[in-house]
């Protein structure tokens, strides 16, 4: 948390002071060889303070030596700008504080505006001469590019002086990473001599079992190996006795065979002898009703022919009387063929006729207006018609939804010659 880590930055504060005062007070005391003066140190963090004291030997003297370098370097190049502002300085001498921050503040507001500028310093500064502006805003000009060189020489030296710590740092890291794996090496040896020491114990003593073991298993299978010699001689034994009472079982059971084949072979003849009798018997039972079908047979053919006899003579009886009946009731007439020309009297007597009928021809020979009002088709059309909607469209859908009247009956037979034919 927040609270957590405002406490270790603390904590961390405190030992940074603490650690340089006791190196001053060892310093003091002589006690504290690698100190060195501040001048040499260059203000050295306490993460280069760090480093220092955890490096030991060659790479604490390698750092130094570096570091040192860098230091000179830096310090010759700050020295030489130091040099060049203490010369600018003194060229500028004729110049006080004042009139040279004013310079100074003019140049900066007309920084983008170059050919206002010298009118402007003219107006600032009427006894001095546009030569004598130019050399002073050159004299500016050299200052401020010299002190930007110092500090970038400054900046220079610090991120050289951070890249000098990081990579002495991650030797550092290197090098303890690979003094732990080391270290951690020979422990893994160590630990793995003592783990073949103790496995080397545990396998003399697993040999020790194995061949107790061993032994026992011996034991056991000799033991085992009488046992089964002793099993399968009496087994041996057993199968010798039972092949014995199976030959003699065999032998019985030869004896009771022949003995059952006889009785078999005696029965078979027994039955065949029964069976021939049976066979007899039947065919004596099949002649008999085989000569009584017969018979019946002949007197079934008799009754018949007698039935047909019977027929014969019944219809001959029956043509007999209907010819006797046919010449008792002959018409007695003389032949008159011009009879068949002549119209017959019934046909000539006058009928009366309808009116109606003549006109209409009868009730099925067209349409009256009864028939036509009993088409509720011809009802509809006509109250259309009577209210102007009859050719409209929606006097056709009217109409075409109207079913037909049903034809007539196929049975109904007109009427119109009913009362005879016309004369």
């Amino acid at each position: 948390s927040a609270s957590l880590e405002a406490r270790a930055a603390e904590l961390d504060r405190a030992c940074g002071l603490a650690r340089r005062a006791l190196r001053q007070d060892l310093s003091a005391e002589g006690a504290w060889p690698g100190e060195r003066a501040p001048g040499d140190r260059c203000d050295l963090s306490d993460g280069e303070d760090d480093l220092l004291d955890r490096l030991g030997g060659e790479a604490h003297q390698a750092y130094q030596t570096e570091l040192g370098q860098l230091n000179d370097q830096v310090s010759g190049e700050l020295t030489g700008l130091e040099g060049e502002l203490v010369e600018l300085r003194r060229r500028c001498r004729g110049w006080d504080e004042h009139a040279h921050l004013r310079f100074t503040c003019i140049k900066q507001q007309f920084r983008a505006r170059r050919d206002l500028l010298l009118d402007r310093l003219g107006l600032e500064f009427p006894h001095l001469s546009r030569e004598q502006l130019r050399e002073h805003e050159a004299l500016c000009d050299a200052m401020r590019f010299a002190t930007e060189r110092q500090a970038a020489a400054f900046r220079q030296w610090r991120r050289e002086r951070l890249a000098l710590l990081r990579r002495h740092a991650a030797q550092l890291e290197t090098r303890l990473s690979a003094e732990d794996a080391a270290a951690a090496r020979r422990r893994e040896r160590l630990g793995q001599r003592e783990r073949q020491r103790q496995l080397h114990g545990r396998l003399e003593a697993e040999r020790v079992r194995a061949s107790a073991r061993r032994d026992e298993r011996q034991r056991a299978e000799e033991q085992l190996r009488r046992e089964q010699e002793a099993a399968e001689a009496e087994r041996a034994l057993s199968r010798r006795r039972r092949a014995q009472a199976l030959q003699g079982l065999c032998q019985e059971h030869a004896e009771r065979r022949r003995e059952e084949q006889l009785l078999l072979q005696g029965e078979r003849a027994e039955a065949e002898r029964r069976a021939a009798a049976e066979r007899a018997a039947r065919a004596e039972r099949s002649a008999e009703a085989v000569r009584l079908r017969r018979q019946m047979d002949e007197l079934r053919r008799r009754e018949l022919a007698g039935r047909r006899a019977d027929a014969e003579l019944e219809r001959r009886e029956r043509e007999q009387r209907l010819q006797e009946a046919l010449e008792r009731l002959r018409v007695e007439a003389p032949r008159d063929p011009s009879r068949l020309l002549r119209v017959p009297s019934r046909a000539q007597v006058q009928a009366y006729s309808d009116p109606l009928v003549c006109v209409t021809r009868g009730p099925h020979a067209g349409f009256d207006e009864g028939r036509l009002m009993s088409d509720a088709r011809y009802k509809i059309s006509a109250a259309l018609q009577a209210a102007g909607l009859f050719g409209t469209k929606a006097g056709h859908e009217v109409l075409a939804a109207v079913p037909a009247p049903r034809p007539a009956p196929p049975h109904v037979v007109s009427q119109v010659f009913a009362g005879g034919y016309p004369g």
